[in-house]
């Protein structure tokens, strides 16, 4: 019934209505058998197609079976070239489970430098952490377990426990007998923040993440695990944090989301994107063009700007940056990533290989086993030729250490970032790349035009204490032929942007490489050197990136200034004895000129009541009064601007121990006292008396804690305060009273101006402001050995009239009096008079016009 319904309507919409016919049809039998054959026919030629079997190739190599049981690769199927029917998809696609590896060792003693924790999701490092015991996290105050998770959604996925999925070597997870898949379900702790014990039931990860931020180093927590479906318990002792040089990164748009990114934490979906991302940038007439961030300027727009979303373009058909690539093998200091893409016909290989300190160049002394080396290989498996060219992105995550306090300095105008991009294109000079120019991500064309068609000598992201730089191995042949591996290279933003915050901005670079034609089974192979460690002099000296420290324009101040702190804590001094040694070296230099500054100040009060009766008698007349404070000075052989001298000199010093302090991997977590005391245990940053920030959070000023425009963040600082008050108390001891309303307004100000520069001390390095109390306290004793001034009749003997002073000094009982010879006039003295007197004469001519336009209004 139905059927016959709606027969009508499918007839006249497969069939238009048309004029029909009353008469028989005699061709339809025809038509019936003729449409019988032809469906026969094809499904003939559809079941030959699907049913042919492929070509073997025996001079094929036998792909070995994946040793990874959570992986499965399909087996390359080789094509019969000859056959002009052959398939155009030869590679077939690779399928693999999630997964992460490990090289190196968190062991100091271990002959390695780092541990490096690897995740085949784009076959990139998602963490880089340093085993060297001088480089700790200093602003991570929890115990350290192991970043025993490196990808936080699926570690608590079950929902019933945090599933392990690194266990890395000579980390307390390792020595304590934490296995992966183990699922932690419970923490028993002591609590620093109550100080009592506090069992937490773990069912996600910010549970447990939470339970362990209430720990310390050295405490011992228990741990309920469930392994192989039975309920075991672990005890674990938690180490101090190491520093984390390439750690999972998203934007803080607030102090606590900054003070929240260290820990235990992984990659989540609000994650930047990961260190050395490659995919393919052409592939015959197929090009990926630039980001759009190049194109645009975002310098004017505000609050939080998501990432550039074309950064993760691919080509169509191409999986290589967020796909999960094939773990082929692992070793201790080595492992190795495939992927193919089949469209194409290409296989991808990524090889990762950590250099043990004692395999390495003869040339590193210090400075070995701080390189990671990166091989990159892309082979073509079709049958015919292709241009093949790919694109390799630069390090994220640096450390962020210093982000509300620190002030980075470069070697040109302007203010940078907490990490830069630091540059040297073959046969070019070194450059460094502000932050601050990349976060507005249109960059000016004066940085991108010399980037074309070249390779750099090194190319890298730069922090305050640490750097990741990446260096191309190329051939003797290749450096000699000036052969270049690069199209263009330019800097990009990988993450989102806070405006209100933007020292944080998470930058990086990309590489194109040349478009290489490559024949069948032909394939690219370009290895990189990757240096990932401290900015320590000598060690960046040894991989050739000793330039990329800046030491300002005071360089030939700063440099040896630190090669003598280094000195001194070679001997054995701790670095903030160091520090006090290295002030008092410098007072004992400066000691003639002190004792001549101080000898000044004595010599200016004992003549300050002829100054001041000088200033009573001409006070309407400032030529006249400027020429006999200058006969004056000339009388008693005094030069007032002798005691500015060492003033002028401590600045470069000032400036290059700031910079020193300020850039120098050194001094990082060198502690004023020991590290096990909270405040100044880091000589690098303020000394962090007390936490403050829940104060300016609860009265509402919350971007206070962030350091920005006026904020001094989220700590009060003793050292600033005890300076300024040191400071204040030698001005008041070494400057004479005020003589007139000139000086007493240059005394106020001073007084104004020493609390501002207490609120500019206030995110000093507490190295540095240890500097200025040790140097205070010393101009302080040497004042205290200068005898006290004894006060003298006042003598208002000097004139500056020349016939008046003739007078005075021709006959006194019919004699004339003898004179001081005058000194003759400087070049500084001659145009202080000019000034003066130009001064004066102004003042006259006010003067002048004011009495003018009181006798206009009487009249």
């Amino acid at each position: 019934m139905v059927k016959s319904r709606y027969r009508p309507i499918f007839r006249s919409f497969l069939h238009p209505p048309r004029m029909q016919s009353l008469l028989p049809d005699m061709n339809r039998r025809n038509r019936d058998h003729h449409t019988f054959f032809l469906m026969m026919m094809g499904f003939l030629l559809i079941w030959i197609l699907l049913s042919r079997p492929a070509p073997v190739d025996p001079d094929a190599p036998i792909v070995p079976p994946n040793p990874e049981p959570n992986q499965q690769v399909e087996q390359v199927q080789q094509t019969d070239p000859d056959d002009p029917e052959h398939a155009e998809q030869i590679v077939a696609e690779t399928k693999a489970e999630p997964a992460w590896v490990t090289l190196g060792s968190m062991d100091s003693n271990s002959p390695y430098r780092m541990l490096v924790t690897l995740t085949n999701r784009g076959a990139a490092p998602s963490r880089i952490e340093l085993n060297t015991n001088q480089y700790r996290d200093v602003q991570e105050l929890s115990g350290y377990l192991g970043q025993i998770v490196a990808d936080q959604n699926l570690a608590e996925l079950s929902g019933d426990g945090v599933t392990v999925q690194v266990v890395g070597p000579g980390t307390p997870a390792d020595k304590f007998g934490l296995k992966i898949d183990d699922k932690i379900v419970q923490v028993a702790l002591q609590n620093r923040s109550t100080g009592k014990p506090e069992t937490v039931e773990v069912q996600t990860f910010a549970d447990l993440r939470k339970a362990l931020q209430h720990t310390k180093p050295g405490d011992y927590v228990d741990l309920t695990v469930v392994r192989n479906g039975n309920k075991i318990e672990q005890r674990i002792q938690l180490a101090q944090y190491p520093m984390d040089l390439i750690r999972p990164e998203n934007v803080s748009e607030s102090y606590e989301e900054y003070r929240s990114m260290g820990g235990l934490r992984g990659v989540d979906e609000r994650s930047d994107q990961l260190s050395f991302l490659m995919t393919l940038q052409q592939i015959n007439g197929e090009k990926l063009p630039e980001p759009d961030s190049q194109k645009v300027d975002n310098s004017k727009r505000r609050g939080v700007l998501p990432p550039d979303a074309t950064l993760e373009r691919e080509l169509d058909g191409v999986g290589l940056r967020n796909e999960l690539w094939e773990v082929l093998s692992v070793q201790e200091n080595e492992a190795v990533f495939r992927r193919t893409v089949p469209g194409r016909n290409l296989e991808v290989l990524k090889t990762y290989r950590l250099r043990k300190r004692e395999d390495a160049d003869p040339k590193f002394k210090i400075g070995a086993g701080y390189e990671l080396t990166l091989d990159i290989t892309i082979k073509n498996l079709d049958t015919q030729s292709q241009e093949i060219a790919y694109q390799l992105d630069g390090p994220t995550g640096l450390p962020l250490e210093g982000g509300w306090y620190a002030l980075k300095m470069g070697p040109d105008w302007g203010s940078y970032g907490i990490r830069d991009i630091v540059v040297r294109l073959h046969g070019n000079k070194g450059s460094v790349v502000s932050s601050n120019v990349v976060h507005i991500d249109k960059v000016p064309n004066y940085w991108i035009n010399p980037w074309i068609d070249n390779t750099p000598d090194y190319i890298g992201v730069d922090s305050r204490f640490f750097q990741c730089t990446l260096m191309p191995n190329r051939s003797d042949t290749e450096i000699a032929d000036n052969e270049m591996w690069h199209s263009k290279i330019f800097p990009i933003r990988v993450g989102a942007k806070n405006t209100e915050w933007r020292t944080l901005t998470n930058i990086s670079f990309r590489l194109w490489s040349k478009p290489t034609e490559l024949q069948p089974n032909e394939a690219i192979e370009h290895s990189y050197t990757v240096f990932a460690g401290p900015k320590d002099t000598a060690i960046l000296a040894e991989y050739g990136l000793g330039e990329t420290i800046s030491y300002g324009w005071f360089w030939f101040v700063a440099q040896p200034l630190l090669a003598f702190l280094h000195f001194l804590h070679w001997l054995g001094l701790p670095y903030a004895l160091a520090i006090i040694a290295l002030t008092v070296c410098v007072r004992l230099v400066l000691l003639p000129m002190s004792i001549k500054q101080a000898r000044g100040a004595i010599k200016m009060q004992e003549i300050q009541p002829e100054l001041k009766a000088l200033a009573e008698k001409y006070k309407d007349d400032m030529h006249a009064r400027s020429r006999a404070q200058r006969e004056l000075f000339q009388k008693h052989n005094f030069n007032p601007l002798s005691g500015c001298l060492p003033i002028f000199i401590q600045i470069p010093i000032f400036i290059g121990l700031y910079k020193a302090l300020a850039v120098d991997a050194g001094l990082y977590g060198a502690p004023l006292i020991s590290s096990s005391v909270r405040w100044c245990s880091d000589l690098s940053a303020p000394d962090m008396l007390y936490d403050w920030s829940a104060f300016w959070n609860g009265i509402g000023w919350v971007s206070f804690n962030t350091g920005q425009g006026m904020g001094l963040g989220p700590y009060f600082s003793l050292l600033p305060v005890l300076t300024v008050v040191l400071f204040l108390t030698q001005m008041i001891i070494t400057m004479p009273p005020p003589t007139d309303e000139q000086s007493r307004m240059m005394r106020n100000m001073m007084f104004i101006m020493m609390p501002l520069m207490g609120l500019l001390f206030f995110k000093f390095p507490s190295g540095l402001c240890l500097y200025f109390t040790i140097s205070t306290l010393w101009g302080l004793v040497e004042r205290r050995f200068i005898p006290k001034v004894k006060a003298k009749p006042v003598s208002t003997t000097i004139d500056v009239e020349p016939t008046e002073s003739n007078k005075s000094s021709q006959k006194k009982g019919g004699r004339s009096q003898p004179q001081t010879p005058a000194k003759p006039e400087g070049r500084f003295a001659k145009w202080w008079r000019e000034v003066l007197e130009k001064a004066s004469e102004q003042q006259k001519l006010g003067q002048q016009n004011q009495n003018k336009n009181k006798k206009k209004k009487k009249r």
